[in-house]
């Protein structure tokens, strides 16, 4: 529990940029995992092959722009008081 909140307390201090790069680390190392298992697996061809990179810096600017267009938003409606 304490690991926890120490956590949550040093993820809110970072900026959300390293945040998204690290998030979009962990889902493209788990989608690396899972093509390359059903590789083994020859669930599909062995010559599949994803360009990882690319997805690994789309995934990162989806989540960036995301969350910028969610600050946008909630900027552009003031609270009602």
């Amino acid at each position: 529990m304490e690991e926890e909140k120490s956590l949550g307390k040093r993820l809110a201090k970072m900026p959300y940029p390293v945040i998204a790069l690290g998030v979009a680390g962990i889902f493209t190392g788990a989608a690396y995992f899972f093509v390359y298992l059903a590789k083994f697996l020859s669930t599909i061809p062995r010559d599949f092959d994803l360009p990882w990179l690319f997805i690994f810096v789309l995934v990162f600017l989806l989540l960036l722009v995301r969350k910028r267009l969610r600050t946008v938003r909630m900027d552009g409606k003031p609270p009602i008081s």
